[in-house]
């Protein structure tokens, strides 16, 4: 049982969870996403939506095929759902984005449609014959002739068409959201990156409600307002 759950007091602080209903929550297989940034569909639909009360209903539900995540059907109750996802319920013709709240809560939110998401790059590897592989956020690896960005950025991924539309460049004036840190799931505009030396973590300066505040540029993530439910 304790490799494949999680105890209440050891689950990420960023899942909604019912008071006292349970000692054990099903443990995220491995995935797309870490742990402390995804909630798994058994999660998701139990306390986020509701719409079931035993892993038992999850599971059929899966079995339908009722439940898509980025254009594929998920058939695993214990499959990692994070920020910037988009979750479809096909027969219900509901959409959703996952997004933190300002608690840092992982929560859904309504969109009317989508066949684009979010996604920030945080590597990128020189391949043989020059090809370009840009890693994301959420486990995708693209491969490019040529990419126009570097890490930090985000790019508007296409999931239908498995294609890069755009890349939202992480530099000054850029609209962000918080993904970690107190103010996650606020957004902010970026006045300044710090030039940093070395091995030192990069650092950036932000307009949050007027006031300059500093953060780790790991902890953001820059948006644009249109593809964004909040």
């Amino acid at each position: 049982m304790v490799k494949n759950h999680l105890t209440r007091l050891t689950a990420p602080k960023s899942w909604t969870l019912k008071r006292k209903l349970t000692k054990w929550i099903a443990k995220p297989s491995s995935g797309p996403h870490k742990i402390v940034n995804s909630v798994t569909v058994d999660l998701l639909l139990k306390t986020l939506l509701s719409y079931t009360k035993t892993t038992k209903e999850v599971k059929q539900i899966l079995h339908n095929k009722d439940f898509v995540v980025n254009g594929k059907v998920i058939r695993d109750h214990k499959f990692p759902v994070g920020v910037m996802d988009i979750i479809e319920l096909p027969k219900l013709k509901e959409i959703y984005q996952v997004l933190f709240d300002v608690k840092g809560k992982l929560s859904l939110y309504p969109i009317k449609s989508s066949s684009s998401k979010l996604c920030k790059v945080i590597g990128l590897t020189i391949l043989k014959k020059k090809k370009m592989q840009v890693n994301l956020h959420d486990g995708k690896n693209v491969l490019l002739d040529k990419f126009d960005g570097k890490v930090g950025d985000t790019v508007i991924f296409n999931f239908k068409s498995k294609q890069i539309e755009k890349v939202l460049k992480l530099e000054k004036d850029a609209l962000i959201y918080l993904i970690y840190g107190k103010h996650t799931g606020t957004f902010g505009s970026v006045k300044e990156i710090i030039p940093v030396k070395g091995f030192e973590k990069q650092r950036l300066v932000y307009i949050i409600d007027g006031v300059d505040t500093e953060t780790l540029k790991d902890y953001v993530f820059v948006v644009d307002k249109g593809l964004i439910a909040i």
